[in-house]
């Protein structure tokens, strides 16, 4: 059982107290100084605060590796002096690692997304018989098993690795290399540490195909056909966004999917969370993750309705978007690229309505709103929904509804008096 604060003698609280102070000097104020980009400052920084290096500053080597952004890795107890020691034991095993592996290093906290990481300053001995990739490997594996940051606990980035670097002018450059591969742990590289080689293997799939993989996936969707449609989704995202490390290839693949989600939210009245982007989440797995769940859910709400072909989707999203304008079925054919009596017989067998009917009901539908929830005139609100004239607006109302805009208002004013009265 660890001891509480109060069981510490006198002398044993200052040295903890002492201990504290140096491990805040040491490695919170060094990550300062490489951030400055001053090699003097650095230096002069290291030697009087003798802190000894334990690394060749010939050739060297700079890793972080640890749980991510949503932990803090001193955090196995209450009370700071106790977690102090828990860090410098982890220190203490890093040293081990190196030491059984013929390196030589230094080990100190790194803020990385406001959140403490483990950084490694570590340089090769002429008897080290693997790479440093490999070092770093061992030392994310040491991590990924040491209790309480054991999997399940915690969620770990994979480590990145800079270097050779020399000298302490290197120890900047260093740093932000180190820091510049970390970020790609958004994309959670298959492999233990990120070096450079990684980026060396991007593949830029180009917007076209994500574009032509989105309208694949844009098809699927109009087939209700769950299964087919994440695998496309784990397609774009998987091999096309992920292999591409490439933050505006993946904006641009979001951008297209929450277009075409956005068409079913407006055709089929269903609610789905769409006001996320790539950047609300740590990694591209969660990322999907979301992604998915929204997808399920159109299935899910949107049980029992029909799906309809992608032409008469994107003609119904059109219309929706734009039913206050002059529509034209000739209009709405080019936008969604078929031919018109293609589109106006495949509107009509699937929806059970022609275009003009749907935009005119539509239009209604709309009026009816305005006319239950705002004061506007039944000239304003002809108008608002896309009317050319009050007369019309009047004539096709009274068709829909059985009544005119006027009678409509007035039978909803006085079922609401009565309503009133009643209470």
């Amino acid at each position: 059982m660890a001891k509480s604060w109060y069981d510490y003698t006198m002398e044993e609280k200052c040295l903890l107290e002492k201990a504290s102070t140096d491990f805040v000097r040491d490695n919170m104020l060094i990550n300062y100084c490489l951030w400055d980009d001053n090699e003097l400052l650095i230096e002069s920084f290291v030697k009087n605060n003798r802190i000894p290096l334990r690394f060749d500053l010939e050739a060297y080597y700079f890793c972080i590796t640890g749980i991510d952004k949503k932990y803090n890795l001193i955090d196995d107890s209450a009370i700071f002096q106790r977690q102090v020691e828990t860090t410098y034991a982890i220190y203490e095993e890093m040293e081990a690692l190196l030491n059984a592996n013929h390196c030589r290093g230094n080990c100190f906290l790194i803020k990385v997304d406001n959140s403490k990481q483990m950084a490694v300053l570590f340089s090769r001995d002429a008897e080290c018989r693997i790479s440093a990739e490999q070092v770093c490997e061992q030392i994310h594996r040491h991590f990924l098993e040491r209790p309480p940051y054991a999997p399940g606990n915690h969620r770990f980035i994979a480590t990145s690795l800079a270097g050779p670097y020399q000298g302490y002018e290197g120890m900047h450059p260093a740093y932000l290399k180190a820091r510049q591969l970390n970020d790609l742990r958004f994309f959670e590289v298959a492999c233990p540490v990120i070096t450079e080689q990684v980026l060396q293997r991007r593949i830029d799939p180009g917007v076209l195909a994500i574009y032509e993989n989105g309208r694949r996936l844009r098809n699927e969707l109009c087939t209700g056909n769950l299964p087919a449609v994440l695998e496309q989704v784990n397609y774009v995202f998987d091999h096309l966004v992920r292999s591409s490390l490439d933050m505006n290839c993946c904006q641009a693949a979001h951008t297209f999917v929450i277009a075409t989600l956005s068409l079913f939210v407006k055709v089929y009245g269903v609610a789905l969370d769409l006001n996320f982007g790539p950047q609300d989440f740590f990694s591209l797995s969660e990322y999907q993750a979301h992604l998915e769940n929204q997808i399920r859910r159109l299935y899910e709400d949107g049980n029992g309705s029909p799906w309809y072909s992608p032409e008469v989707l994107l003609a119904m999203g059109f219309i929706h978007e734009n039913y206050q304008k002059d529509i034209s079925l000739k209009l709405v054919a080019e936008y969604t690229n078929t031919n018109v009596s293609h589109l106006s017989s495949e509107f009509n067998r699937q929806t059970g309505s022609s275009l003009p009917d749907f935009i005119a009901g539509l239009r209604i539908e709309k009026a009816r709103s305005d006319l239950e929830n705002s004061t506007l005139t039944i000239a304003q609100i002809s108008r608002e929904v896309g009317f050319g004239s009050e007369r019309y607006f009047t004539e096709i109302f009274k068709k829909h509804c059985g009544k005119t805009p006027l009678q409509y208002r007035a039978q909803l004013n006085l079922e609401k008096s009565e309503s009133s009265e009643n209470k």
